[in-house]
């Protein structure tokens, strides 16, 4: 949930802030106020909003930041079927309202301002207007882009930092399309720490970029005697792929994981489609199995066969051979217990 709030300032007063309770990225909320900008009709939008704040007092774009970010008892709104409905943040207490994007229109300067957790992004003039228009649109193809750390093959980067560096050195829509067009990693490690059997571990998930989708899931996890393991997790099995039993830090693990992800992108998004196969045929199957064992294996093989010519990652608990008979027993298991259930 990505909040924010557009401000209307006018005569350099603080005049009116109009709250966004989702969706309030530049993609979405800052492309629908950068249109109205653009179409010299932002005041009037926000005119037909009852105003919430009217200081007394004349103040700068930056001093509106201020007060909305500290001032304790902060009034704003949501508009539920036309209706207002009141609360008040105070940013002293538990429930506090945290916002992620504001945009701040000044009509004095006739400049549209854009800030990310309190601290600015662009100030764009008029003549700026097209650059951020398909800076906006695109949005969720830079934003991996400007974000990826090639060293640990993370979207790990400042974006605040470095959409304002990039917005700094690069001006033109052909800059973008260049910027996205050579950005060539279609996956990333994204880190958890968590518990399980295996004690403090720390699991590794590789996600694709462009949909999020989850590739697959490591494990770094402590070994019996010195040292650390580095796991893949299959639908039916961990198994390991490295072995550290040297070091008393995961950093050999992690560094072979890079080193997975960087040399092996082909494997682990073929890797992903064979398990989503697998997990995806199990689950209809214990939704309603009313096939034998052998239709079933049958009409996966073919499947699996068309999928991919070699869907094997690393270990041989991952060929096709493996596959098919984890995936038979699956269902003799599925088939068993809904014959008992019958009876």
């Amino acid at each position: 949930m990505t909040r924010g709030y557009v401000v209307l300032l006018i005569g350099g007063k603080l005049y009116k802030v109009v709250e966004s309770y989702s969706d309030s990225y530049l993609s979405n909320l800052g492309l629908q106020v950068l249109s109205l900008f653009e179409k010299h009709k932002l005041e009037e939008a926000l005119n037909n909003v009852q105003p919430i704040y009217e200081p007394k007092e004349e103040l700068s774009t930056d001093d509106a930041i201020d007060l909305i970010w500290e001032k304790d008892n902060f009034k704003s709104y949501n508009s539920v079927n036309g209706t207002m409905d009141w609360f008040i943040t105070n940013k002293n207490s538990a429930n506090d309202y945290f916002y992620d994007y504001s945009y701040i229109y000044d009509t004095k300067k006739d400049v549209l301002k854009v800030y990310y957790y309190g601290k600015i992004l662009f100030t764009i003039h008029r003549e700026e207007i097209p650059f951020y228009k398909y800076l906006f649109e695109n949005e969720n193809k830079l934003y991996p882009a400007i974000v990826y750390d090639e060293k640990i093959c993370s979207l790990n980067k400042d974006w605040e930092k470095e959409i304002r560096k990039f917005c700094k050195n690069n001006n033109s829509i052909d800059a973008i399309d260049s910027f996205i067009n050579n950005f060539k990693p279609k996956i990333y490690i994204i880190n958890y720490k968590i518990t399980d059997c295996w004690d403090n571990s720390y699991k590794k998930e590789i996600r694709d970029i462009d949909n999020d989708s989850v590739i697959a899931t490591f494990i770094i996890s402590k070994n019996y005697k010195k040292g650390y393991n580095l796991c893949i997790q299959y639908p039916y099995i961990r198994d390991y792929v490295f072995v550290d039993s040297k070091t008393t830090a995961p950093r050999s693990s992690e560094r072979e994981l890079i080193r997975i992800v960087k040399e092996n992108e082909s494997e682990l998004l073929n890797f992903a489609k064979v398990v989503q196969l697998y997990t995806t045929s199990i689950k209809t199957i214990e939704q309603k199995p009313e096939n034998s064992i052998a239709v079933y294996v049958d009409s996966f093989k073919k499947e699996l066969e068309a999928l991919v010519s070699k869907p094997y990652f690393h270990t041989s608990t991952f060929d096709k051979t493996q596959i098919i008979y984890s995936f038979t027993d699956n269902i003799q298991r599925i088939i068993a217990k809904n014959k008992a259930a019958i009876k």
